[in-house]
């Protein structure tokens, strides 16, 4: 009986929470995207910015069934107290989860970074489990955040044009999240950083040491990482990428099957 009085009164509680905190009035930043897409990436180089809290770890912070409300108020007060415009926060599964971040935060930006599906793919597989599963997560994750294409507070990146123009790119972001640019922040290699607390350490990039990988990529100067598909891909990869018709329509919408 006391249990279902508490689930009876709790969403009461947390959006009486959300109000006392002011949490409304915020606008913080999101980056999501299809896991392996560069989400990692973008916060380490958004974390050097002098007028951005970023959180250097991998929160989960909203998830299908839940939302950290303590953690959010935690990290606005942080801001706040800092002097910060805003905070920042990346992980890549919330990109499943925009109408509740929305809800929360009506005013929160999101930077949803795109990669060819073909090289999310390989690089998971690469990671763990199969082809196919991997390549059904790519389609899944960027059809949801298609119903939010044309919402101003969403901007998306590919991967792509980051690596061939970084300025270009980096200069969207800086201007959609609402901060200064500034050439310094693609200098982020040259200072130590551990995401999460892992260290960083060249690996293969397998099970526990996809962690230690992810750091020595993020630590790096910005390099080529993309179209891997087309040396790394085996036949039988070729085969699924082509078999499978609502893949190569995404494939299609993001102009990649016309990018070489």
């Amino acid at each position: 009986m006391k249990e279902s009085i508490k689930n009876i009164f709790r969403p009461i509680y947390w959006v009486f929470y959300a109000f006392w905190h002011n949490l409304k009035s915020e606008s913080p930043v999101f980056i999501v995207g299809c896991a392996h897409s560069g989400t990692t990436l973008i916060l380490r180089i958004l974390y050097e910015h002098k007028d951005l809290y970023a959180v250097d770890y991998e929160s989960s912070v909203i998830g299908a069934n839940y939302i950290n409300y303590p953690m959010l108020a935690e990290w606005t007060k942080t801001a706040r107290n800092t002097k910060k415009s805003a905070w920042v926060e990346k992980t890549p599964d919330q990109i499943r989860y925009l109408g509740k971040i929305f809800s929360v935060f009506p005013k929160a930006k999101v930077i949803v970074m795109l990669r060819d599906g073909r090289d999310v793919a390989l690089s998971l597989k690469n990671r763990s489990g199969n082809l196919d599963d991997h390549m059904e997560r790519w389609v899944h994750d960027n059809k949801l955040w298609l119903q939010y294409e044309n919402d101003a507070r969403v901007i998306s990146i590919k991967l792509e044009d980051f690596v061939n123009d970084s300025k270009l790119s980096l200069a969207k972001i800086c201007d959609h999240i609402g901060v200064d640019y500034n050439d310094k922040l693609l200098e982020y290699h040259n200072k130590d950083f551990k995401y999460s607390g892992t260290d960083a350490k060249k690996t293969d990039g397998k099970g526990e040491n996809h962690q230690h990988n992810r750091n020595w990529q993020v630590n790096q100067k910005i390099f080529k990482s993309t179209s891997r598909w087309m040396t790394e891909a085996s036949a039988d990869d070729m085969a699924s990428f082509e078999k499978s018709p609502i893949f190569k329509e995404l494939l299609n919408k993001f102009n990649y099957l016309n990018d070489k």
